[in-house]
C-alpha cells in the first residue's frame, strides 16, 4: 500500500486528506523508468502524452516528491537537467522525452525557464540534509546564473525574457518586457544561492 510508504496527513477536512492520498496513487501510476534513448537515469513522474521534460514543471514536481521519504526520489529529474548543462552555463527549458534532445519553442527560442533551482536545492537540504550534494551542484547553479545574467540582463539591472519563459500561459504578457515574476524569481534564486554558500562555509 502506498499509504504505508509516504507520510500520512491528519487534517479535519477528510476531502483534503483523500486528495492527498489520491495524489500519491496517481504518482505511483505514472512513475516511469527513463530510457537509454532519452538518457534519463532512474525514474520520473510522467503524464499522458508527455513530449518533453519541462524544467519548471520538474522543479515543482521535485518540491512535492521530497515529502515521499525517498520512495519517489526527487533527485533524478533535477539531475537530468544538470546533466544537460552546456559549456555556456545554459540549461534549457525543455528536452525531448523521446531522445533527450533540446526542444526550443518558437515563442521561447533560448529555452529560458523560471530560475528556481537554488530554491529547490535548499528545500532538498532542509528536508533530507545532504550537504555533500550542495557542494557538488553549486558550480552548476553558478554557471546557470551567469548564463542568465550574460544573456538577459539589461543596462537598467532588470532581466528581459520572452513571456513564454514565465510559464503563465493563461495570463496575457504580450506587452510586458521586464516581467516582475521572473525578476523576483531570479532575486530569490540569488538569495538561496547565497544561503547555500553560507551552509557550505559553516564548518
Amino acid at each position: 500500500m502506498i499509504k504505508d510508504i509516504v507520510p500520512s496527513v491528519h487534517f479535519y477536512d477528510q476531502d483534503f486528506v483523500d486528495m492527498y492520498d489520491r495524489t500519491w496513487v496517481w504518482i505511483d501510476e505514472f512513475w516511469t523508468q527513463g530510457t537509454k534513448e532519452n538518457g534519463f537515469s532512474g525514474n520520473y513522474l510522467s503524464y499522458p502524452d508527455q513530449e518533453t521534460f519541462n524544467q519548471f514543471y520538474s522543479c515543482l514536481t521535485a518540491l512535492f516528491l521530497v515529502y515521499s521519504n525517498q520512495a519517489y526520489s526527487p533527485y533524478p529529474i533535477i539531475d537530468f537537467f544538470y546533466g544537460k548543462q552546456e559549456e555556456s552555463g545554459a540549461i534549457r527549458s525543455d528536452y525531448s522525452v523521446k531522445d533527450g534532445s533540446i526542444y526550443l519553442p518558437k515563442d521561447n527560442p533560448e529555452g529560458v525557464a523560471p530560475p528556481i533551482f537554488a530554491y529547490v536545492e535548499l528545500g532538498f537540504y532542509h528536508k533530507i540534509g545532504n550537504k555533500k550534494r550542495l557542494k557538488e551542484i553549486v558550480p552548476i547553479l553558478e554557471g546557470h546564473f551567469d548564463w542568465l545574467k550574460e544573456n538577459f540582463l539589461k543596462e537598467n539591472g532588470l532581466y528581459s525574457v520572452p513571456p513564454a519563459a514565465c510559464m503563465l500561459g493563461n495570463v496575457d504578457r504580450s506587452k510586458g518586457y521586464y516581467p516582475v515574476d521572473f525578476n523576483a524569481q531570479l532575486a530569490v534564486n540569488a538569495l538561496y544561492l547565497s544561503a547555500i554558500g553560507d551552509i557550505l562555509n559553516d564548518k
